[in-house]
């Protein structure tokens, strides 16, 4: 797990093994199923806080959704971290304006071309998968080149607004 200061948000995504291996190497996870096991290497624990997770042994299972902390402990050292465990359907809504517009090249890792092909729209935004706004912008006309080197590697969502706030959810990838 990224075991900065800062929270991590769990989606019911795609399964991840959270390996705990000492105190300074975690592995980083941005998306996990319901269903996960977690690292039991070098007789290290893991618990909850708030019940949102049940751990049987290396089995860890996301109960509902909401803030949660894990605590790891491996001797006598403990690590708290605090995750947000998310839907990602609730995590950002879609409600379509058109079925047209594509983002190419995806995956992508200095820029991507939005092509909106007949799509009326306004304004966009990028989010992550936590639905954090990572970029807002006006869109000008039908062809957009947005530069994206600076984001970081992982799943992104393009929000396309029309003019009554209708919305299209196109989805790439950053790698690179």
């Amino acid at each position: 797990l990224g075991l900065e200061n800062d929270s991590i948000s769990l989606l019911a995504a795609t399964p991840i093994y959270l390996k705990f291996t000492d105190q300074q190497n975690y592995n980083t996870v941005d998306s996990v199923s319901a269903n996960f096991t977690v690292g039991l290497e070098n007789n290290v624990v893991w618990n909850e806080t708030y019940g949102r997770v049940s751990f049987d042994d290396e089995y860890a299972t996301l109960l509902s959704l909401g803030y949660e902390n894990l605590v790891v402990s491996l001797g006598d050292y403990k690590k708290e971290i605090p995750i947000n465990i998310l839907d990602i359907e609730t995590s950002i809504m879609q409600e379509s304006i058109s079925e047209n517009g594509i983002i190419y090249p995806n995956p992508a890792s200095d820029y991507i071309n939005i092509k909106l092909d007949g799509i009326s729209a306004d304004k966009l935004e990028i989010c992550d998968i936590s639905g954090k706004i990572i970029l807002s912008q006006t869109i000008t006309k039908d062809y957009q080149q947005i530069q994206i080197r600076d984001l970081k590697r992982g799943m992104y969502f393009l929000k396309i607004y029309d003019k009554n706030q209708n919305i299209k959810i196109l989805k790439f990838v950053k790698h690179g």
